[in-house]
């Protein structure tokens, strides 16, 4: 019998973040250099901490699926990458044990647009989420 050792798994799971991280840090420089701009400064440590400090609280956060983890990433430039210590209201989403990852990411869209977080239909990826943007292109 196969067995994988615990010691394994945690290099795989290490090796997928690093390349999750260098990843998403190139699709952020790429789609979003003017929000990153600051935070890819090597005086703030360039930009793969930031993303690594926001991968490493998803998965606090149970958020562990790539396209909900990266969602939260943008919701995160928006917010800052502190927004859950700061924003009761975001604590309280990603705190909650009963969502899957996918229900805290449309409840904080939810809320951002209640507590009227601008430019948030910029950051948004998922097409269902982005109803308002529909909007907006519709009344242009």
């Amino acid at each position: 019998m196969f067995r994988i050792k615990k010691e394994q798994m945690e290099f795989f799971a290490d090796k997928t973040k690093r390349k999750f991280v260098a990843k998403m840090a190139a699709y952020l420089r790429r789609d979003f250099a003017g929000r990153v701009t600051e935070l890819d400064r090597p005086s703030m440590g360039g930009l793969e901490p930031w993303v690594t400090r926001v991968v490493d609280k998803a998965i606090g956060y149970d958020i562990k699926t790539e396209p909900e983890t990266a969602q939260l990433m943008l919701l995160l430039l928006l917010l800052g990458v502190d927004a859950d210590e700061r924003l009761p209201w975001v604590k309280q989403v990603l705190s909650t044990r009963d969502l899957y990852a996918i229900g805290k990411v449309r409840r904080l869209v939810r809320l951002a647009r209640e507590h009227g977080v601008p430019a948030l239909d910029d950051v948004l990826v998922y097409p269902e989420m982005s109803d308002r943007r529909n909007e907006l292109q519709a009344e242009a």
